[in-house]
């Protein structure tokens, strides 16, 4: 029922022959732990910090934002379309300019996250990176990093998910997207520990329709703007409206 293409098919089928800790985590499924990790996390009023990997239209974002909408429903309050960043300095502008209650157990999700290509040295040029750091902590801050190729912030990311596959609902009727589940911590290039299947739905699936109606609106909007801008070679230099 999940739909990937054929070179991703191959390469699916190559770890699983091959990588048996993969075919382990595989089997796995690993979905009520990782809600159940989110749910801890926040009434600990500790922050989480994910990153998320995928080809484009491979389902990430929307299940990035069902992500973020769960936590801050944790928290008693609506995921809001203005914690949503287009890169990493977009982020850190966000996390100068808005006053400490908006920022107090808030989620940020930073798309397409350029940081995984030019390091944190390009994240921390305007605001020293120890003081980023202070900013998080002290406001529990969590993040979840989008990026097609790679994991971004492995080094400072908790876990990562790796989107393997999408089910249109059409046999089921449940749209639900399926990633991998890594432990990022501890671990270094080529030395990710692969943990079990997540299986998260696009947020457009299950929130209340109005919500879910809104928001999706606002966010396709606003990823077109930022298509534009790119288009147009203002991609990193113009903060996204906020709405």
């Amino acid at each position: 029922l999940f739909q990937i293409d054929v070179l991703q098919e191959e390469m699916l089928n190559f770890y699983l022959m091959n990588d048996s800790s993969f075919r382990k985590a595989f089997q796995k499924d690993f979905t009520s732990l990782f809600w159940q990790y989110i749910y801890d996390k926040t009434k600990l009023n500790e922050p989480i910090h994910l990153s998320l990997q995928g080809f484009v239209r491979s389902g990430k974002s929307f299940s990035c934002v069902s992500i973020c909408s769960v936590q801050q429903a944790f928290y008693g309050r609506d995921f809001d379309i203005e914690y949503i960043c287009g890169n990493s300095q977009e982020f850190l502008e966000k996390l100068k300019k808005f006053p400490k209650e908006k920022l107090m157990n808030r989620m940020f999700q930073i798309d397409e996250d350029k940081s995984a290509m030019y390091g944190y040295g390009s994240i921390a040029r305007k605001q020293k990176f120890f003081d980023v750091q202070n900013i998080i902590a002290i406001n529990n801050i969590s993040t979840a990093s989008l990026c097609p190729t790679q994991f971004s912030n492995d080094k400072t990311s908790y876990y990562g998910l790796r989107a393997f596959g999408r089910d249109f609902g059409k046999v089921s009727g449940f749209k639900v997207n399926r990633f991998m589940l890594y432990n990022l911590q501890g671990g270094g290039e080529g030395k990710l520990k692969p943990m079990g299947c997540v299986y998260l739905p696009p947020f457009d699936f299950f929130l209340e329709k109005n919500k879910a109606e809104n928001l999706k609106k606002k966010y396709l909007d606003m990823k077109n703007e930022w298509v534009d801008n790119e288009r147009s070679g203002q991609g990193d230099r113009k903060s996204t409206r906020l709405n």
